[in-house]
C-alpha cells in the first residue's frame, strides 16, 4: 500500500464503480446437452446472462456420464440478486433456456456458489476523468497498473485484453515499445520506455 496516499487520488477512487456476480455451477447426471463452449443468455427468464459447458473442456472436469454447466449472474446496488436463492432460480432458468428438461431436476447431483466481489469495471461518466488521476499519480511513481481491475476499463478487460496489456507492458519497459491496449492519460506524456524506464520506476519506487 502507498503511504501516504494523497487524498485527491483517493477521491478519484469513488469515481470507479464494478459489477459483483454469482458462479454457480451446476453437475448433473447424463451427456451435456451441447457441445459448444458458452452460451448467452439475454431472455427475461433467464437469470443467468452466460452459460459455460465447463465439462467439454476436459474429461476430468466431471465423473464419467456427467456434465457440468457453470452459470454468470451480475448483481450491484441497482440490481439486488438473492444469494440464498439463486440456485433454485438458475436451475429454474436452465429448464426455461431448455437447457435441461424439467425432468433433470433429479438428476443433478451437485451444486456450488461463488460469490465475486469484483466482477466487472462499470463504465460511468466519471470514470476516465477517475483514472486520468489515479493513472496520472501511479505512472510519476513508476507503478504501471494494468489488467481488469488494474486499468478498470470494461471496454478492454477480456481474458484476451489483460493478458496483452502486460505482454506491451513489458515490452515498453524492455524494447521501449508504446502499448497500444492501454493508453496514457491524456494529460501524463509517456515518452520514456526501455532500459531507462526501467530505471526510471527503480528509482521512483526507491530500488
Amino acid at each position: 500500500m502507498i503511504k501516504p496516499f494523497p487524498e485527491s487520488a483517493m477521491a478519484a477512487t469513488r469515481g470507479l464503480h464494478n459489477s459483483h456476480g454469482l458462479v454457480v455451477g451446476v453437475g448433473i447426471k447424463g451427456p451435456c446437452p451441447s457441445p459448444k463452449c458458452w452460451t448467452y443468455f439475454p431472455e427475461s427468464s433467464s437469470p443467468f446472462y452466460r452459460v459455460t459447458f465447463l465439462s467439454n473442456y476436459s474429461p476430468n472436469i466431471a465423473p464419467p456420464g456427467h456434465f457440468l454447466l457453470l452459470t454468470e449472474t451480475s448483481y450491484s446496488e441497482h440490481k439486488p440478486v438473492s444469494r440464498s436463492g439463486i440456485v433454485d432460480a438458475v436451475v429454474d432458468g436452465l429448464v426455461a433456456t431448455r437447457l435441461i428438461t424439467d425432468r433433470q431436476r433429479a438428476d443433478i447431483v451437485s451444486t456450488h456458489v461463488f460469490d465475486v466481489e469484483y466482477f466487472y469495471p462499470v463504465p460511468t461518466l466519471d470514470r476516465d476523468g477517475a483514472l486520468d488521476t489515479i493513472q496520472t499519480y501511479l505512472l510519476d511513481r513508476g507503478i504501471l497498473s494494468r489488467g481488469r481491475f488494474g486499468a478498470w476499463k470494461y471496454e478492454i478487460s477480456n481474458m484476451d485484453h489483460s493478458v496483452m496489456q502486460g505482454v506491451e507492458a513489458v515490452d515498453w519497459l524492455l524494447l521501449d515499445k508504446a502499448e497500444e491496449t492501454w493508453r496514457p492519460p491524456a494529460r501524463h506524456a509517456v515518452t520514456v520506455g526501455g532500459p531507462a524506464a526501467v530505471r526510471q520506476a527503480l528509482a521512483a519506487a526507491g530500488g
